[in-house]
């Protein structure tokens, strides 16, 4: 009976405990926890150790000489280094600040002092930026140039040349001709920026009396174009619009010397878009550019068929890879004054006394092609030239025997090839020219030349110092025809070794 009673007392509590259980309130939950206050970010060290450095360049800068080099673009690379390091800062203190906006005043205030003295360190580093900028900066590129900020430069250069040459004729007594040695060229040369927009060039010839060469200034329109006005080369063949610095021969060929002209005073409206190159120009049409009623027109064109646009000056000096091929056209329209006498006849260049004178009609054209491949380079130019002496005639009738005829029309070719042997150091080539030689001068005092005609072979070796010519020796070989009145030419050997010194 105890027992039955200890069982159903058991029995009534295990029922119970779990009604208990539920009976009891439930936990509350854990509180969530707060979210970490951003860290505010602090400047101050970082903006004293910049202020530091921007000092140390300041002081450099007092100490720097007036001429800057490259001194000067160091510290224009250290300055522009800084002031990306200050705008990174400012940066990081404006990101800083998005970051704990609200959880104060007084943290905002701090962080508003670090914006504010970054701020003003920027603008002492703009502020010295632009004073070391003003500071005019001497390099070599060429010439020594000076710059003064980013749109002013002013460049010193030239050359020299000097030369011993000698030759031997079959016309003169002694054959063997020595010339000796002679100082060929010495030019010095300025250009420079003037702002923008404009650049000017001035090139004077020391050799005996000074005498002003080049002197212009291109100034840039837009879109490819540019106005030169002044006194330059008149665009008229490649051969001799190429530089007397950068010839890979020692002289330009006999029959290019008789047929070009020279330069002019004038204007100049050229065009450079892409593969193509133009001028078209307008000057005073007189021998080496003096006063006259008649002006000149002269115009070329060059195109670049494959490759690079190939310049005037010759040789492939720097390798062209890959082929380049460039085609190109040119004429000129003249009609200079008759000279005073030609050969031992004189002619009156005003027989009506009207103030008019006497003129040749003179029209020229050329068109050459030029071909670079890794060192090598061919070039071929044609010429033609027209000179109508009617007028001239019709006061001096034997000068027709001497001319030519009364409009004669010469013709000329001339052929190069060279080739860079080693690499920037040795060049080596060949020419072969051949044509008629015009009796009126388009560039100096008219002379009657030695022959009708001439052929003309020429080997060239030139050594190279950085990049430039330095020695060159060349052998000629000029087979005259006969001049007017003779009955034979002549044959020449010529022989130049020239030095040429660059500034």
């Amino acid at each position: 009976m105890y027992r039955c009673h200890v069982r159903l007392v058991i029995s009534v509590f295990a029922w119970l405990l779990p009604l208990t259980a539920l009976a009891q309130p439930a936990a509350a939950p854990a509180p969530a926890p707060r979210p970490a206050r951003p860290a505010r970010f602090d400047a101050r060290v970082e903006v004293v150790a910049l202020r530091a450095e921007l000092e140390a360049l300041r002081r450099q800068l007092a100490e720097l000489d007036a001429t800057g080099g490259a001194e000067g673009r160091r510290l224009v690379t250290l300055l522009e280094a800084l002031g990306a390091r200050v705008v990174a800062l400012d940066e990081a203190v404006r990101a800083s600040g998005q970051a704990i906006d609200g959880v104060g005043d007084a943290a905002n205030r701090d962080l508003d002092d670090q914006a504010g003295s970054i701020g003003d360190l920027r603008r002492d580093v703009d502020a010295l930026a632009q004073e070391v900028g003003q500071i005019p900066t001497a390099e070599h590129d060429g010439g020594f140039r000076i710059r003064a900020g980013d749109d002013y430069s002013l460049r010193v250069g030239g050359y020299t040349q000097g030369r011993w040459s000698g030759s031997h004729r079959s016309d003169t007594t002694p054959a063997w001709q020595a010339g000796g040695f002679a100082l060929r060229r010495t030019r010095l040369i300025l250009d420079g920026e003037l702002g923008p927009r404009i650049k000017v060039r001035t090139m004077i010839e020391l050799v005996a009396t000074p005498l002003l060469f080049d002197g212009y200034a291109d100034i840039g329109l837009g879109r490819g174009l540019s106005l030169r006005a002044g006194r330059d080369k008149v665009p008229f063949t490649r051969s001799f619009l190429a530089g007397a610095s950068s010839l890979t021969f020692t002289e330009r060929a006999v029959a290019l010397d008789q047929f070009r002209w020279g330069r002019d005073l004038g204007v100049q409206l050229r065009g450079a878009h892409g593969p193509l190159e133009w001028s078209l120009g307008v000057g005073n049409g007189a021998v080496d550019g003096a006063v006259d009623r008649m002006p000149a027109v002269a115009a070329r064109v060059a195109y670049a068929a494959a490759g690079q646009l190939i310049g005037p000056n010759p040789g492939d000096v720097k390798g062209t890879a890959p082929t380049a091929v460039t085609v190109a056209i040119d004429g000129v329209i003249d009609a200079p004054t008759v000279p005073a006498t030609v050969g031992a006849v004189m002619i009156d260049p005003d027989p009506e006394k009207n103030g008019t004178p006497t003129r040749v009609k003179v029209q020229g054209g050329s068109a050459d092609v030029t071909l670079r491949h890794r060192g090598l380079e061919l070039s071929i130019e044609g010429l033609v030239r027209r000179d109508d002496w009617r007028d001239a005639l019709r006061t001096a009738p034997t000068l027709e025997a001497i001319v030519g005829g009364r409009a004669p029309v010469a013709t000329a070719f001339i052929s190069e090839l060279t080739y860079m042997a080693v690499p920037g150091r040795l060049l080596g080539g060949a020419r072969i020219a051949a044509g008629d030689l015009p009796v009126l001068s388009m560039r100096q005092a008219t002379t009657v030349p030695r022959g009708e005609d001439v052929f003309e072979v020429a080997l060239t070796g030139m050594w190279l110092h950085a990049g430039r010519r330095a020695v060159n020796v060349t052998y000629t070989y000029l087979d005259f025809g006969p001049a007017p009145g003779a009955t034979v030419g002549g044959i020449e050997h010529r022989f130049v070794i020239e030095g040429q010194l660059n500034l």
